[in-house]
């Protein structure tokens, strides 16, 4: 799930999630809806988390196509 995957890049690197929102310009709330599976990001904002977080797309996307 895109959420488990996200908060686990998240908490490798140490980050809150206040601190991802702020570093995308986003309110804490909507890393958490993404995180919970309330929402997905966009993909432009895909892009910039696996820049933030150091990792490809595919780790968030990969398990998903099985």
């Amino acid at each position: 799930m895109f959420g488990d995957k996200l908060k686990e890049a998240r908490m490798a690197k140490g980050l809150k999630q206040s601190e991802l929102g702020d570093l995308l310009n986003l309110k804490n709330t909507t890393i958490s809806n993404w995180e919970k599976g309330v929402s997905n990001p966009d993909v432009e904002v895909v892009s910039k988390l696996c820049s933030i977080l150091n990792v490809s797309a595919s780790y968030f996307f990969d398990d998903m196509a099985k």
